[in-house]
């Protein structure tokens, strides 16, 4: 069974920036780590150039593509024993 780490911390704490350095060294080599706030906001400025009503319901949207999203990747993490990133 492959491990699953997620890094968990207040905004501002450095996850995005030191975080990977808290993996084992062969992820740390071989794959890119999945970063929540960066998919999130490029998806937000993609959803609202794409003339979504408001900031705020391409905010919801964003939000529940995310989601969906690291979902979908847990999943394929399990059934195929490897990152699926």
């Amino acid at each position: 069974m492959p491990d699953l780490y997620i890094l968990m911390g207040a905004n501002g704490a450095g996850k995005s920036t030191t975080g990977s350095i808290y993996l084992p060294v062969h992820i740390q080599k071989k794959q890119d780590v999945f970063d929540g706030d960066k998919f999130y906001w490029n998806r937000v400025r993609e959803l609202y150039k794409q003339q979504t009503p408001s900031i705020k319901e391409a905010k919801r949207l964003a939000l529940d593509f995310l989601f969906e999203h690291f979902e979908n990747l847990v999943k394929c993490d399990q059934a195929k024993g490897r990152f699926c990133l």
